[in-house]
Formats: structure tokens, sequence, C-alpha cells
């Protein structure tokens, strides 16, 4: 698999597959937790959280 960027959307569905080396079923379960062992979980950072008083400053104190 390359990490470089890779343009996703101009690609087939088949040759992304092919290329993540997956399938239309998904991966097995033992293919799903050898990457979670080798890459960890796919989660995002968490959110900063904004303001209390309108919610679009990035404050943690009232304005």
């Amino acid at each position: 698999m390359s990490e470089t960027r890779t343009d996703w959307h101009a690609r087939t569905a088949r040759q992304a597959l092919a290329e993540l080396g997956s399938s239309p079923s998904g991966l097995s379960q033992g293919e799903a937790a050898e990457r979670l062992a080798r890459h960890g979980p796919n989660a995002l950072p968490q959110a900063r959280q904004r303001g209390r008083c309108c919610g679009s400053c990035a404050s943690s104190t009232t304005c």
C-alpha cells in the first residue's frame, strides 16, 4: 500500500480495492486484526471544544 498521495476519485473501485489489498466483501477478520495491530485504530483526533458562551469562539470561558 502506498503512503504517497493518491487520487482515489480517479480510480475505479476495482483499482482502489486492489491497491488497498481489499475486496468488495471487505477484509477477512484475520487481515483486519493484523492491520489494526500494525496501524492502530481508524480514529480521528477529538475536536477542540468551542467556548461556552456562543459556540463560535475558541475561548473556554464566557464572552
